[in-house]
């Protein structure tokens, strides 16, 4: 089974090494690497070039595709995905870095679960790949979103709400992408939750991989927008966005004001500078404020 490892990247110079490394030592052997490159300003095409040089017969194939123009998360997944031909697609940012078993696992799970096409697993967070610590783990098992057996509708229902799925961990089958269109490139910065929210309405359950397969770097520069120093995701309006002509209409009149409660707080602290982390305690006690929480189960 050939698995297309599809490394996104925009100004990753720092880390895309550390990421690329991290897939040539992979145990399980048939891989295909597509590098894609959203028009970054630094260094690293040609650190890419260099290490495709030096590594490129370990893969079945590998490629490298540089943008002109800026797409976005979104448009740079795509063309990837697209030029990949593995029957299995692992999404990989440049930041970011799988465990040396994270193909072979997902090839195991795969091959244990028949009918899987898509599944995710926990992840650690790190800021130094040297300073990594296994303490700092999702638990992605106590979801109720995972609860045995799944339920495509309850996974649904708590999706419209809120996105339960860390989507570096994800692995998913190129007949999934291709039967439902890819990702919405409508929507530039946010790729997983709108796909997610579409396989799911058409009855597709997202499975999970109770083992630690990726590891999610947290800084400043993050491609996902997960910074460091910041308490959440500077693409929330995007979210939001999505969310109110996308979700709203399956939601209930409490869920849908939790949302807006939610993005109302994240507004406030945007503007006024308070979105990092000094000012997390304050943002815990105001969500604990918000009432509506309270009606969405």
């Amino acid at each position: 089974m050939l698995f297309s490892v599809v490394v996104i990247t925009y100004n990753s110079a720092d880390y895309i090494i550390e990421a690329l490394d991290s897939v040539y030592n992979q145990t399980y052997s048939n891989i295909e690497l597509v590098i894609t490159d959203d028009c970054s300003g630094d260094t690293t095409v040609s650190l890419c070039e260099h290490w495709l040089k030096e590594h490129s017969n370990r893969f079945f194939n590998s490629k490298l595709i540089v943008s002109g123009i800026n797409r976005g998360i979104t448009g740079n997944c795509n063309i990837g995905i697209r030029e990949s031909s593995g029957s299995w697609v692992k999404l990989l940012a440049g930041d970011d870095v799988l465990l040396p078993t994270c193909i072979a696992d997902g090839r195991h799970y795969i091959s244990e679960n028949g009918g899987t096409q898509i599944f995710a697993s926990n992840v650690f967070y790190f800021e130094k790949l040297s300073e990594a610590s296994a303490k700092k783990c999702s638990n992605m098992g106590a979801n109720l979103f995972f609860q045995e057996p799944l339920d495509i509708k309850k996974q649904f229902r708590i999706m419209i709400a809120e996105n339960p799925i860390l989507a570096p961990s994800v692995f998913f089958s190129r007949l999934l992408y291709d039967t439902y269109d890819g990702f919405d490139e409508e929507v530039s910065y946010m790729e997983d939750y709108p796909f997610w929210i579409k396989i799911l309405k058409r009855g597709v359950a997202i499975q999970l991989l109770s083992k630690v397969t990726v590891g999610y770097r947290i800084h400043e520069k993050s491609i996902s927008g997960h910074e460091k120093e910041k308490i959440f995701n500077r693409f929330y309006r995007s979210h939001f966005d999505f969310q109110k002509r996308n979700t709203f209409q399956y939601m209930s009149w409490p869920q849908r004001m939790n949302s807006r409660y939610l993005f109302w707080i994240k507004s406030v602290f945007d503007m006024t500078n308070l979105n990092n982390s000094n000012y997390l305690l304050l943002y815990k006690l105001i969500l604990r404020l918000n009432v509506f929480r309270f009606f969405c189960k």
